[in-house]
């Protein structure tokens, strides 16, 4: 029989304050949130710590923005309570990596986290010993999903697959006619949906000369307005 810790107070010798952690599947309807609620407020009123608030999700282990979760770290940022206690591990996520990022994001924190069913208890030596080791192994998946990216993407390489997002090929002829209805390249980059940048090279590569008559309008305006500011005496 798991024996489940016997912690009575926090570090400054009071009485816990404590959120509470629930997630339920979604896939099984029969699951109850009370039925976890229940034994965690039981652990708490033999331990007499108090519940700042239950924190319930009805969500995917597997997806880690889930709506209580994120406000439950949210408020142990502002540290509105001493410690997180959970049921099981898999109750407050499935992927070692997130699960060991948020345990070393309380620790930062000063929030102790406790697991009712299962020998996780960051106020109790073995507790954080187990969370090294989990620590550990979390870092060395880590490493080594690093290593299968860079190796895949080494034999990408190697049998000639592009690699990034794909080049948008453009139409010469309607990149050319855009221009010449809008007479910028910003506004045929925006009908397109590229670059405006992309635009100007096609054109100064495929057709330079009405790039050239654009400028020269442009230089044409700018010289009769200087004429005109001159012969009305501004200058």
């Amino acid at each position: 029989m798991h024996k489940t810790p016997t912690i009575l107070c926090d570090k400054d010798g009071d009485n816990m304050k404590v959120a509470l952690y629930i997630r339920v599947s979604t896939k099984d309807k029969k699951q109850n949130p009370e039925t976890q609620l229940g034994k965690l407020r039981e652990f708490c009123r033999s331990r007499n710590f108090e519940i700042y608030k239950e924190y319930v999700d009805i969500a995917s282990g597997a997806n880690w923005n889930r709506p209580q979760l994120q406000q439950l770290m949210g408020d142990a940022r502002h540290h509105h309570f001493d410690a997180v206690i959970v049921t099981k591990l898999d109750r407050f996520g499935r992927s070692l990596i997130d699960l060991s990022q948020s345990i070393e994001s309380f620790r930062l924190w000063n929030i102790d986290f406790i697991c009712v069913d299962q020998p996780v208890d960051t106020t109790i030596p073995s507790g954080k010993l187990l969370f090294h080791l989990l620590s550990a192994i979390s870092e060395f998946e880590r490493e080594l999903i690093r290593d299968r990216v860079k190796d895949g993407l080494r034999r990408a390489k190697a049998e000639g697959k592009q690699l990034g997002r794909p080049k948008k090929t453009l139409d010469e002829k309607e990149v050319f006619h855009l221009y010449e209805e809008f007479n910028s390249t910003r506004k045929v980059a925006e009908k397109l949906g590229v670059s405006h940048v992309l635009i100007y090279n096609l054109l100064l590569k495929k057709h330079p000369q009405i790039l050239q008559r654009r400028k020269n309008q442009k230089t044409g305006v700018h010289n009769r307005n200087d004429k005109l500011t001159k012969k009305g005496g501004i200058l």
